[in-house]
């Protein structure tokens, strides 16, 4: 329900009945088909952008501080052991694994 809300205030939408609507029937489905990707309020550019904040020195790589500082951040919970480095295309798919995870509590 806190996710509802939060995506209804993020992209508030002309008919929010209509958007909550497809929401439910997004997590319907989802449940039916865990294949699917959880829906989310952050997108991969919004990831990409923290990484990109944390890596000051472009390099591509961040540092376990910088790692779980950032999953602070999302106010996501760390589900590694942090390794020395990360890169962005691992510290993705992190995000994402977290996300999916924080989202469906409902398994």
């Amino acid at each position: 329900m806190e996710n509802l809300l939060a995506k209804l205030l993020f992209y508030q939408p002309e008919n929010p009945v209509s958007f909550m609507e497809t929401e439910l029937e997004n997590l319907m489905k989802l449940r039916e088909n865990s294949a699917r990707p959880a829906p989310s309020l952050f997108t991969d550019a919004n990831v990409t952008a923290l990484f990109n904040k944390y890596d000051v020195n472009h390099t591509g790589v961040i540092d376990a501080k910088q790692y779980a500082d950032a999953f602070k951040t999302l106010a996501l919970p760390l589900h590694v052991t942090p390794e020395a480095h990360y890169t962005k295309a691992q510290f993705l798919d992190d995000v994402r694994a977290s996300l999916n995870l924080k989202t469906c509590a409902f398994y």
